[in-house]
Protein backbone atom coordinates (compact mmCIF):
# COMPACT_ATOMS: atom_id res chain seq x y z
CA UNK A 1 0.00 0.00 0.00
CA UNK A 2 1.39 3.76 -0.86
CA UNK A 3 2.24 5.19 2.23
CA UNK A 4 2.42 8.69 2.01
CA UNK A 5 2.51 11.99 4.47
CA UNK A 6 -0.33 14.85 5.34
CA UNK A 7 0.26 17.81 7.26
CA UNK A 8 -1.72 18.18 10.59
CA UNK A 9 -4.00 20.79 10.22
CA UNK A 10 -6.07 21.38 13.34
CA UNK A 11 -4.82 24.32 15.75
CA UNK A 12 -1.72 23.40 17.86
CA UNK A 13 -3.27 22.89 21.52
CA UNK A 14 -1.66 26.28 23.90
CA UNK A 15 -3.40 28.54 26.31
CA UNK A 16 -4.42 31.04 23.34
CA UNK A 17 -6.29 27.64 22.00
CA UNK A 18 -8.37 26.88 24.34
CA UNK A 19 -8.95 31.04 25.46
CA UNK A 20 -9.86 31.26 21.58
CA UNK A 21 -12.10 27.74 22.06
CA UNK A 22 -14.02 29.36 24.63
CA UNK A 23 -14.38 32.83 23.40
CA UNK A 24 -15.93 30.97 20.36
CA UNK A 25 -18.25 28.85 21.66
CA UNK A 26 -19.74 32.01 23.44
CA UNK A 27 -19.80 33.78 19.96
CA UNK A 28 -21.73 30.90 18.91
CA UNK A 29 -24.01 31.13 21.07
CA UNK A 30 -24.93 34.39 20.72
CA UNK A 31 -24.66 34.24 16.65
CA UNK A 32 -27.52 31.44 16.96
CA UNK A 33 -29.63 33.37 18.98
CA UNK A 34 -29.26 36.75 17.71
CA UNK A 35 -30.15 35.12 14.05
CA UNK A 36 -33.17 32.66 15.52
CA UNK A 37 -34.47 35.95 16.57
CA UNK A 38 -34.15 38.26 13.96
CA UNK A 39 -34.64 36.05 11.14
CA UNK A 40 -36.55 32.83 9.97
CA UNK A 41 -35.76 30.43 11.75
CA UNK A 42 -35.88 27.96 9.19
CA UNK A 43 -34.24 29.88 6.78
CA UNK A 44 -31.03 30.35 9.39
CA UNK A 45 -31.16 26.62 10.18
CA UNK A 46 -30.53 26.11 6.26
CA UNK A 47 -28.54 28.18 5.31
CA UNK A 48 -26.12 27.63 8.01
CA UNK A 49 -26.03 23.97 7.22
CA UNK A 50 -25.53 24.49 4.09
CA UNK A 51 -22.79 27.02 4.99
CA UNK A 52 -20.87 24.85 7.90
CA UNK A 53 -20.55 21.75 5.70
CA UNK A 54 -19.15 23.86 2.50
CA UNK A 55 -16.67 25.67 4.75
CA UNK A 56 -16.00 21.93 6.61
CA UNK A 57 -15.31 20.54 3.53
CA UNK A 58 -13.16 23.20 2.06
CA UNK A 59 -11.49 22.62 5.60
CA UNK A 60 -10.84 19.21 5.01
CA UNK A 61 -9.73 19.07 1.59
CA UNK A 62 -7.21 21.94 1.80
CA UNK A 63 -3.25 21.16 2.21
CA UNK A 64 -2.12 22.65 4.79
CA UNK A 65 -3.53 24.11 8.15
CA UNK A 66 -5.01 27.72 7.68
CA UNK A 67 -5.44 29.37 10.96
CA UNK A 68 -8.84 31.56 9.44
CA UNK A 69 -10.49 28.68 7.92
CA UNK A 70 -10.10 26.21 10.65
CA UNK A 71 -11.73 28.86 13.96
CA UNK A 72 -14.15 29.93 11.12
CA UNK A 73 -15.41 26.32 10.74
CA UNK A 74 -15.07 26.07 14.80
CA UNK A 75 -17.29 28.90 15.22
CA UNK A 76 -19.98 27.85 12.35
CA UNK A 77 -19.63 24.25 14.00
CA UNK A 78 -20.75 26.45 17.48
CA UNK A 79 -23.86 28.01 15.93
CA UNK A 80 -25.08 25.04 14.15
CA UNK A 81 -24.49 22.83 17.54
CA UNK A 82 -26.30 25.38 19.14
CA UNK A 83 -29.14 25.72 16.67
CA UNK A 84 -29.40 21.76 16.39
CA UNK A 85 -29.40 21.02 20.51
CA UNK A 86 -32.36 24.44 20.62
CA UNK A 87 -34.25 22.35 17.54
CA UNK A 88 -34.41 18.94 19.13
CA UNK A 89 -35.98 20.95 22.00
CA UNK A 90 -37.83 23.47 21.44
CA UNK A 91 -39.30 21.24 17.81
CA UNK A 92 -39.38 18.21 19.31
CA UNK A 93 -40.21 18.92 22.85
CA UNK A 94 -37.29 16.56 24.11
CA UNK A 95 -35.99 17.42 27.21
CA UNK A 96 -32.50 18.73 28.05
CA UNK A 97 -30.91 15.67 29.86
CA UNK A 98 -32.82 13.42 26.92
CA UNK A 99 -31.17 15.13 24.40
CA UNK A 100 -27.81 15.39 26.59
CA UNK A 101 -27.84 11.92 26.88
CA UNK A 102 -28.44 11.35 23.13
CA UNK A 103 -25.38 13.36 22.19
CA UNK A 104 -23.35 11.49 24.89
CA UNK A 105 -24.19 8.84 23.05
CA UNK A 106 -23.40 9.37 19.60
CA UNK A 107 -19.97 11.21 21.08
CA UNK A 108 -19.00 7.36 22.88
CA UNK A 109 -20.04 5.58 19.82
CA UNK A 110 -18.00 7.86 17.32
CA UNK A 111 -15.11 7.82 19.46
CA UNK A 112 -15.13 3.99 19.31
CA UNK A 113 -15.23 3.94 15.49
CA UNK A 114 -12.31 5.89 15.56
CA UNK A 115 -10.05 4.38 17.75
CA UNK A 116 -11.40 1.29 16.51
CA UNK A 117 -9.82 1.84 12.73
CA UNK A 118 -7.54 4.52 13.46
CA UNK A 119 -5.82 2.83 16.91
CA UNK A 120 -5.49 6.59 18.52
CA UNK A 121 -7.77 9.85 19.41
CA UNK A 122 -4.99 12.28 19.37
CA UNK A 123 -5.31 15.86 17.85
CA UNK A 124 -1.94 15.38 17.48
CA UNK A 125 -2.21 12.86 14.57
CA UNK A 126 -4.80 14.27 12.64
CA UNK A 127 -2.91 13.39 9.67
CA UNK A 128 -5.75 12.09 6.82
CA UNK A 129 -8.36 12.96 5.56
CA UNK A 130 -10.74 10.09 7.70
CA UNK A 131 -9.37 11.20 10.91
CA UNK A 132 -10.37 14.82 10.40
CA UNK A 133 -13.70 13.49 9.68
CA UNK A 134 -13.95 11.90 12.73
CA UNK A 135 -12.32 14.48 14.38
CA UNK A 136 -15.11 17.36 13.20
CA UNK A 137 -17.74 14.93 13.89
CA UNK A 138 -16.80 14.85 17.41
CA UNK A 139 -16.69 18.77 17.58
CA UNK A 140 -19.98 18.93 16.29
CA UNK A 141 -21.45 15.95 18.91
CA UNK A 142 -19.34 17.68 22.10
CA UNK A 143 -21.24 21.13 20.67
CA UNK A 144 -24.39 19.65 20.74
CA UNK A 145 -23.69 17.93 24.44
CA UNK A 146 -22.38 20.80 25.71
CA UNK A 147 -25.04 23.31 25.07
CA UNK A 148 -27.58 20.34 26.43
CA UNK A 149 -25.70 20.45 29.45
CA UNK A 150 -25.71 24.34 29.98
CA UNK A 151 -28.94 24.90 29.15
CA UNK A 152 -30.37 21.82 31.52
CA UNK A 153 -28.06 23.28 34.47
CA UNK A 154 -29.56 26.85 33.23
CA UNK A 155 -32.96 26.34 33.33
CA UNK A 156 -33.87 22.95 34.33
CA UNK A 157 -31.97 23.12 37.88
CA UNK A 158 -32.78 26.44 38.15
CA UNK A 159 -28.88 27.73 38.68
CA UNK A 160 -29.27 30.43 36.17
CA UNK A 161 -26.58 31.36 33.57
CA UNK A 162 -24.13 32.89 35.76
CA UNK A 163 -23.71 29.73 38.15
CA UNK A 164 -23.58 27.60 35.62
CA UNK A 165 -20.82 29.62 34.20
CA UNK A 166 -19.28 29.08 37.16
CA UNK A 167 -20.03 25.18 37.81
CA UNK A 168 -18.63 24.74 33.99
CA UNK A 169 -15.47 26.74 35.12
CA UNK A 170 -14.31 24.22 37.42
CA UNK A 171 -15.59 21.20 35.71
CA UNK A 172 -13.59 22.60 32.76
CA UNK A 173 -10.09 23.76 35.22
CA UNK A 174 -9.89 20.35 36.57
CA UNK A 175 -8.70 18.63 33.31
CA UNK A 176 -6.30 20.88 32.53
CA UNK A 177 -5.01 21.36 36.11
CA UNK A 178 -4.77 17.48 36.04
CA UNK A 179 -2.73 17.26 32.93
CA UNK A 180 -0.51 19.83 33.43
CA UNK A 181 0.43 18.62 37.54
CA UNK A 182 0.32 14.39 36.37
CA UNK A 183 1.60 14.76 32.83
CA UNK A 184 -1.14 11.42 31.87
CA UNK A 185 -3.86 10.52 30.26
CA UNK A 186 -3.35 13.71 27.62
CA UNK A 187 -5.81 12.33 25.48
CA UNK A 188 -8.53 11.78 27.73
CA UNK A 189 -7.94 15.56 29.85
CA UNK A 190 -7.86 17.03 26.24
CA UNK A 191 -11.18 15.71 25.04
CA UNK A 192 -12.73 16.03 29.03
CA UNK A 193 -12.05 19.79 28.45
CA UNK A 194 -12.94 20.56 25.51
CA UNK A 195 -16.39 19.04 25.83
CA UNK A 196 -16.84 21.55 28.82
CA UNK A 197 -15.55 24.52 27.05
CA UNK A 198 -19.06 24.93 25.02
CA UNK A 199 -21.29 25.39 28.34
CA UNK A 200 -18.76 27.17 29.39
CA UNK A 201 -18.72 29.97 27.32
CA UNK A 202 -22.61 29.37 25.91
CA UNK A 203 -23.26 29.91 29.99
CA UNK A 204 -21.58 33.06 30.25
CA UNK A 205 -22.64 34.22 26.55
CA UNK A 206 -26.31 34.03 27.79
CA UNK A 207 -25.67 35.82 30.95
CA UNK A 208 -24.28 38.42 28.96
CA UNK A 209 -26.59 38.60 26.24
CA UNK A 210 -30.16 38.13 28.56
CA UNK A 211 -28.86 39.16 31.99
CA UNK A 212 -26.99 42.27 30.89
CA UNK A 213 -29.17 43.74 28.07
CA UNK A 214 -32.27 41.85 28.51
CA UNK A 215 -34.11 39.35 25.98
CA UNK A 216 -34.04 41.64 22.85
CA UNK A 217 -32.26 40.53 19.96
CA UNK A 218 -30.79 44.22 19.87
CA UNK A 219 -29.29 43.19 23.14
CA UNK A 220 -28.20 40.06 21.97
CA UNK A 221 -27.01 42.07 18.78
CA UNK A 222 -24.81 44.67 21.26
CA UNK A 223 -23.12 41.14 23.12
CA UNK A 224 -22.54 39.82 19.90
CA UNK A 225 -20.68 42.52 18.53
CA UNK A 226 -18.66 42.49 21.98
CA UNK A 227 -17.32 38.63 21.45
CA UNK A 228 -16.86 39.28 18.06
CA UNK A 229 -14.48 41.71 18.52
CA UNK A 230 -12.73 40.03 21.50
CA UNK A 231 -12.78 36.60 19.42
CA UNK A 232 -11.16 38.73 16.30
CA UNK A 233 -8.22 39.90 19.29
CA UNK A 234 -7.64 36.43 20.36
CA UNK A 235 -7.51 35.45 16.48
CA UNK A 236 -4.91 37.76 15.90
CA UNK A 237 -3.05 37.17 18.89
CA UNK A 238 -2.64 33.83 17.87
CA UNK A 239 -1.64 34.62 14.28
CA UNK A 240 1.14 37.23 15.67
CA UNK A 241 2.66 34.52 17.73
CA UNK A 242 2.51 32.49 14.74
CA UNK A 243 1.97 29.24 15.92
CA UNK A 244 2.17 27.11 13.17
CA UNK A 245 1.23 23.52 12.48
CA UNK A 246 3.85 21.31 10.85
CA UNK A 247 3.74 17.87 12.21
CA UNK A 248 3.41 15.31 9.78
CA UNK A 249 3.02 11.64 10.23
CA UNK A 250 3.46 8.86 7.57
CA UNK A 251 0.18 7.09 6.63
CA UNK A 252 -1.42 4.12 5.09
Amino acid sequence: MIKKTLPNKVAAVTIIFWITKIISTAMGESVSDFLSQTFNPYLVVISTIIVTASLIGIQIFSQKYHIWLYWGAVGLIAIFGTMLADSIHIALGIPYEISALGFAILLIVNFSIWYGIEGTLSVHEITTRRRELFYWLTILFTFGLGTALGDYTSHVLNWGTLNSGFFFLILFAIPIIWRVFSKKAEILTFWSAYVMTRPLGASFADWGSYGLYGHNPEGVGFFLLTIFLILLIALSAKSFLGIKRNETVTSQ
